[in-house]
């Protein structure tokens, strides 16, 4: 994504908790807890996506599919406009929250926030605000993890 890779394992985090075998009450799935007609549109089989490569390779696809929607909005540290966005969308779906964003002329996630679901707020706070923060102020939080191989097709 070119993201701070903190964020996604702070989205992780909140999406499963880091359990590869997470499954929502609405059929998420995964690491990156992905809806299987998600999962589908981007090639995957949603059998797969208790496997946390195929979960993790497929999230991070898909977050930046939904970031590449909002280019005209910035992204720097701290307020991160359109990652919140990007991971708003991951959510509550990118069509409800380019709605909310048009009707409401939102270009901040201050000025969106009270116009989504209480569910995606509540989200997007721990994403950032609660486990991203934690994250990114302990003392190794910088060094960077391996590079998994996403090497073999498990679609």
């Amino acid at each position: 994504l070119g993201w701070d890779w903190l964020i996604l394992k702070a989205m992780v985090r909140q999406e499963s908790n880091f359990r590869p075998d997470a499954r929502s009450r609405v059929g998420a799935r995964g690491l990156c807890q992905i809806m299987p007609k998600t999962a589908k549109s981007m090639g995957v089989a949603p059998r797969h996506l208790a496997d946390p490569q195929v979960s993790i390779e497929t999230g991070t696809k898909y977050l930046r599919r939904l970031w590449d929607r909002w280019k005209r909005l910035p992204d720097r540290a701290p307020q991160w406009t359109r990652s919140r966005f990007a991971i708003a969308s991951y959510n509550a779906g990118i069509t409800r929250l380019r709605r909310a964003a048009r009707k409401t002329g939102a270009d901040t996630w201050a000025k969106l926030r009270r116009h989504v679901p209480a569910e995606t707020q509540t989200h997007v706070h721990k994403v950032f605000d609660v486990f991203y923060r934690r994250y990114s102020t302990m003392p190794s939080a910088r060094e960077r993890p391996q590079r998994p191989s996403f090497s073999g097709n498990r679609r």
